[in-house]
């Protein structure tokens, strides 16, 4: 009796499993089907849980099914773990850029140590996300190291901003439907390069979905214009999964800085199971990336992200 219901429900989760890996193969834009992508790590998880749950109630065929399935979602992410070729291009330690990004969470009031871990890091430029009024009291705190410092001018919620070590030569900020972008542009002629830096819509609901596609979409037309060696770092609220996300690299070009790097989930922090890629550097082709590690953000449920990226030598 007890083997008999546990074989049914081996065939009931493996049946589930194989609709919800279908379903997430879908290409198309479409909330549920999204979500399901996104547990694409939690999915490797379940189906080879499925597999071995099927082979110890000896149901064989079943097993296999769930083996694939947890194959398919394994060669699906492989991409993250190999790395794009250099075409034989070395970086030029001349023009090095060290970026880090950062969602520090609006609630989160661990001013001093966030502050102490940008310090320790010596980035070039910071990227951050959720601030409000507090955290940009305490950021003045950095003007020493960060003469540049801009914040979100379009409202009084939480938003973004960046701090460099130098002024650009031209600042531009956008609605991206109800939350800001910004992008700034540094040095001049051959010698210039774009930063931009964005906060998307959680995908909470259809509706924000929705809005987070077009904020996306914007996104992509924006940095499609862009003619000069470009960053991207912020929280997309999406992950390498994502249709949307698919597109917008294939409309601007930009790689993503996690190839061969594996799927390093920034939120939230709490969980390492249920943990989700959503917070990304994008770059532009003439940037190498020598280096791209997950921090942890004292008193937020994100990971930031910095990355060393690197000019090709031949570039001009």
């Amino acid at each position: 009796m007890i083997l008999r219901f546990a074989r049914r429900a081996s065939a009931v989760l493996t049946a589930t499993l194989l609709a919800a890996v279908i379903a997430s193969l879908l290409p198309w834009q479409i909330w549920a089907l999204e979500i399901l992508a996104s547990f694409r790590v939690p999915l490797i998880t379940l189906c080879f849980g499925s597999g071995l749950f099927a082979l110890f109630v000896r149901l064989r065929a079943w097993a296999v099914f769930g083996f694939a399935l947890a194959s398919i979602q394994v060669l699906l992410s492989i991409p993250l773990f190999v790395a794009a070729g250099s075409n034989g291009h070395a970086p030029d330690a001349r023009a090095r850029l060290r970026v880090l990004s950062m969602n520090v969470e609006w609630c989160n009031r661990e001013g001093d140590a966030v502050l102490s871990l940008i310090r320790s890091l010596e980035p070039d430029i910071v990227a951050l996300q959720e601030i409000d009024y507090w955290w940009r009291r305490e950021l003045e705190t950095l003007r020493a190291e960060f003469p540049f410092q801009t914040f979100d001018r379009l409202s009084a919620r939480p938003g973004v901003g960046v701090l460099a070590r130098r002024a650009p030569v031209s600042e531009e900020w956008d609605d991206l439907h109800g939350r800001a972008f910004v992008a700034l542009r540094f040095g001049e002629g051959e010698n210039s390069i774009g930063f931009a830096s964005a906060h998307a819509f959680p995908p909470k609901s259809p509706r924000l979905y929705r809005l987070r596609n077009h904020q996306i979409d914007r996104l992509a037309e924006r940095l499609a214009a862009f003619e000069t060696p470009l960053v991207l770092a912020g929280d997309l609220n999406a992950t390498p999964w994502s249709p949307v996300l698919g597109a917008f690299e294939r409309r601007t070009g930009l790689a993503s800085a996690r190839a061969g790097r594996g799927t390093l989930p920034t939120w939230p922090t709490w969980s390492r199971l249920f943990s989700f890629p959503i917070d990304h550097i994008h770059h532009s082709d003439a940037f190498l990336v020598e280096e791209l590690r997950r921090v942890p953000i004292p008193g937020s449920d994100h990971f930031g992200l910095f990355a060393v990226l690197s000019l090709r030598e031949t570039r001009g």
